[in-house]
């Protein structure tokens, strides 16, 4: 990608606002960006929805208060593509020495991007880039507050969730790792932030660092697929990175698919697809690798529903074969 060098600032910051049908959020997340207390800062809103619907006349109505401020650039899709197009097209028209990103119902504290800079400056060139902690809120009250910190390169803790990134919004790269790893892949129809993590990890680290300097918001449309739709996802997924995968020690690929699978069976769940939650255990589960909270958690899960097929989740589970960790893909 040697067209992202094209005019580079050095030491600005280019932070990307992906945004779809939230313009009532879109400025809390635009002025905390601009209010940041690191100043050499652009801000680039690329608005994902569709020439002539509701929430693209919305989002332009709102941006217009914006439009004498010489930092904030605003781009239209003609079309709804996704968001990891979205972010392409604010990386193709960004300058920034580095590049961050922020969802349009998310928000920074005041020293994200200080915080980030300070140490991206000095790091070493087999750094990547790096990833702050966050807070997360639903309906103004925080259920979460990571805590992860340190140096890391490899699939295993982003596909076995030893840690959260939530890379769309705690990630801020360096501009040169685009000409190693390329644009988001659009593709994917989940999981974009996964993918290009993994690629970035063959060439970089991530540096996670210990401040807390993003609030996710649970509040927003989220943009939730059926479970068939995740499983073929984190099917092209698994299958693309089989190889970075299978490098891995047996037991890092057991905790891999493990975790992968087990999201699968409680969306399933949640959806009342008990059947369906059953016959993909049996085929692909190793319960055996599973810890005991584990299989808790599913069994609670299915309460709420109705009691005969709460009663058949029980009895599977019990009746299941021991057999040994699976990674087929079925």
């Amino acid at each position: 990608m040697d067209d992202c060098k094209n005019n580079m600032v050095s030491g600005l910051v280019s932070v990307i606002i992906p945004t779809y049908k939230r313009p009532n959020m879109l400025g809390r997340a635009i002025d905390s960006v601009l209010e940041q207390s690191y100043s050499n800062i652009e801000v680039i809103v690329v608005d994902d929805n569709s020439d002539g619907d509701k929430y693209r006349l919305e989002t332009i109505q709102y941006m217009e208060r914006y439009a004498d401020d010489p930092r904030v650039k605003y781009i239209k899709h003609k079309i709804n593509q996704s968001g990891s197009a979205a972010r392409n097209t604010g990386i193709q028209n960004s300058v920034g020495e580095y590049i961050a990103f922020l969802d349009d119902d998310d928000y920074f504290f005041k020293d994200r991007v200080k915080e980030a800079i300070l140490f991206l400056r000095n790091s070493n060139v087999d750094c990547g880039g790096a990833c702050c902690n966050y807070v997360k809120k639903y309906k103004k009250k925080i259920y979460k507050v990571s805590k992860n910190v340190g140096c890391f390169d490899s699939c295993y803790e982003l596909l076995s969730a030893q840690i959260d990134y939530a890379a769309g919004s705690t990630l801020m790269i360096k501009r040169e790792v685009l000409n190693k790893v390329g644009l988001f892949d659009v593709s994917f129809k989940r999981h974009q932030d996964w993918e290009f993590l993994i690629r970035l990890f063959r060439f970089y680290h991530i540096e996670i660092l210990p401040y807390v300097g993003v609030v996710i918001c649970a509040d927003g449309i989220r943009n939730t697929p059926r479970t068939d739709v995740l499983l073929e996802v984190k099917k092209k997924l698994l299958q693309t990175f089989v190889t970075d995968i299978e490098m891995l020690d047996g037991q890092k690929q057991a905790d891999i698919y493990r975790v992968q699978w087990k999201e699968i069976i409680y969306n399933y769940l949640k959806e009342k697809r008990y059947g369906t939650a059953i016959s993909f255990a049996q085929k692909n589960i190793s319960w055996t690798s599973f810890e005991k909270k584990d299989i808790l958690n599913i069994i609670l899960s299915c309460v709420v529903g109705v009691i005969p097929s709460f009663m058949i989740v029980v009895y599977s589970i019990y009746d299941l074969k021991f057999n040994r960790f699976k990674k087929d893909i079925i």
